[in-house]
């Protein structure tokens, strides 16, 4: 009797077969969970500095004051102007240090502070250098 030999995987080939195509397919998941996380921090990074920007120059046209904070429950900054109270949210995914209490005065200046964004594992600083608001990001 002749016996006709089948050729196919054996089960070690078909698992190191599998545990291939597995790290093929988790690594590029990996690094976009990296970049969207980086894109998120940029873009929030780039709504304080905006924010700050637009009330720095508010105050020195219209000559008024302005309080900015940043409340963490609900990942929002609030300024208050002499007579109302506007907010602007960002992403809740995102922390930021060291707004607290941020005082624009009626001529455009502002303490120097260095304000800490982080998101994940990542971090940006945005330092404020100078009285009339220079800002720096890092």
């Amino acid at each position: 009797m002749i016996f006709k030999r089948i050729k196919a995987f054996t089960l070690v080939e078909t698992i190191v077969t599998l545990a291939i195509v597995y790290l093929l397919v988790l690594m590029p998941t990996l690094y976009v969970k990296n970049i969207k996380e980086q894109i998120i921090l940029d873009s929030t990074t780039r709504q304080i500095r905006s924010t700050i920007n637009k009330y720095l120059h508010r105050s020195t046209v219209e000559k008024k004051s302005y309080f900015l904070s940043y409340f963490d429950n609900n990942s929002s900054i609030q300024i208050m102007e002499p007579h109302q109270v506007s907010k602007v949210y960002l992403n809740r995914h995102v922390r930021v240090y060291n707004f607290n209490n941020l005082y624009i005065s009626n001529r455009g200046t502002i303490s120097p502070r260095t304000i800490t964004v982080k998101s994940g594992s990542k971090e940006k600083k945005i330092k404020i250098q100078m009285t009339w608001g220079r800002m720096v990001e890092e």
